[in-house]
């Protein structure tokens, strides 16, 4: 079986993958999601203003992490 996830971040206006990220299995998505984001952030200097992300991001470090970080989220339900 697959005991890794490969957490991806993806720019949305020209669908270029911009962060890849290796974890064990077992950890969860938004684990490392905040962290990737800063670091890319920084490394590129993305402007980032609004996330689109799935509903296993939407936890409340999660939210309190963008909503500190002055970035509007878009959370599937």
């Amino acid at each position: 079986g697959f005991f890794y996830l490969d957490h991806r971040t993806v720019d949305m206006k020209y669908n270029l993958i911009t962060d890849v990220h290796v974890t064990p299995g077992n950890v969860h998505d938004s684990v490392p999601y905040l962290f990737r984001l800063d670091r890319q952030r920084e490394r590129f200097g993305f402007q980032v203003e609004a996330v689109a992300l799935d509903s296993g991001y939407l936890t409340t470090p999660i939210c309190r992490g963008l909503q500190n970080r002055k970035i509007f989220a878009v959370i599937a339900h």
